[in-house]
């Protein structure tokens, strides 16, 4: 069987929006939780890169849980920080069983602002992609 992993943004906030307070204290939250789902067959399990696209923010730190399987209810899962910033945070997302599983991260992003942001309303800045394990 071929080993396949998709990634589903469940909800993401659309913009990122920075306010001359945010700036004052040189970091701004996200307004939402970012909610990833992910599925796969692979017996490793999934491996995500986390990217943070150019922008205000130099750094994202990203806080949640990782829910195992559509059954377990939101925050009872496995508490994870990870930082991206000019390199990418690689997350891996360990199998909790056989054949096709299904897991939901939801993190909250909180963003670390460059020392030439401005006020204003950005595209939102955090990228999420498959990636393969390595050999």
């Amino acid at each position: 069987m071929r080993e396949r992993t998709v990634v589903r943004v469940l909800s993401a906030p659309a913009t990122l929006r920075v306010t001359p307070e945010d700036i004052a204290r040189g970091e701004v939250t996200g307004e939402a939780p970012l909610q990833v789902a992910v599925e796969t067959n692979a017996p490793e399990g999934a491996r995500l890169q986390l990217s943070l696209a150019t922008g205000p923010a130099q750094r994202v730190e990203l806080e949640g849980v990782v829910a195992s399987g559509t059954s377990v209810p939101s925050g009872t899962g496995q508490a994870a920080t990870v930082q991206a910033g000019a390199q990418p945070a690689v997350v891996h997302v360990p199998p909790h069983g056989a054949g096709r599983q299904r897991t939901t991260l939801s993190w909250r992003a909180r963003f670390t602002l460059g020392p030439g942001a401005r006020p204003g309303v950005y595209g939102w800045p955090v990228q999420v992609q498959a990636v393969r394990a390595a050999p």
